[in-house]
């Protein structure tokens, strides 16, 4: 290839076209989440970003460029359309290809724990990396149940838990060390 392709050589070079309806399949290489890459002035692009601006004309910008089809490396112009982060995450969870993003708790598919076992974590006075190593979850975890950021569903209506636990004693040993 010339090393001054134009991106629209690249992408003719690279797509498997077929019908008017069907998927256009890149064939160049696809990153892990299987759509297709092209370097073209020295930067990476995805490669049904840059079939939908020489088709359209115009650059998607900040938009997403969302496939109809759900097919990652497709990059017929009639599967593509422009939209917001917003809409491409509303489309995958209307679709139901979100892995588990859009369940709370335990129906969500990769919960690791129950909302019964958030429950004693939030509540639970021992540091975060005991109660991590007793239910086999990641440090982070453990807080992002006590400062609610997750399965705050199951802790909102706790009164007490490890942040209010953990106030008591550090006053209280503040207070002692005055006498």
């Amino acid at each position: 290839m010339p090393a001054k392709c134009t991106i629209k050589e690249k992408l003719d070079r690279r797509i498997a076209r077929g019908g008017a309806e069907d998927c256009w399949n890149w064939t160049g290489a696809k990153n892990r989440q299987g759509y297709g890459q092209i370097c073209h002035l020295g930067r990476g692009v995805l490669a049904h970003r840059a079939a939908y601006e020489n088709a359209f004309g115009v650059s998607p910008g900040t938009l997403v460029v969302m496939h109809k089809c759900d097919n990652p490396s497709c990059c017929n112009p009639r599967h593509l359309l422009l939209g917001t982060v917003r809409d491409n995450n509303n489309d995958r969870h209307r679709k139901n290809r979100s892995r588990g993003g859009s369940s709370l708790g335990e129906c969500n598919p990769v919960a690791k724990i129950t909302a019964e076992q958030a429950r004693a974590i939030f509540l639970d006075p021992r540091p975060h990396n005991h109660v991590a190593a007793e239910y086999g979850i990641a440090f982070q975890t453990v807080h992002n149940i006590r400062a609610r950021k997750s399965w705050g569903h199951a802790t909102r209506d706790l009164s007490v838990g490890y942040a209010r636990w953990r106030s008591e004693q550090a006053n209280a040993r503040a207070g002692s060390q005055f006498r």
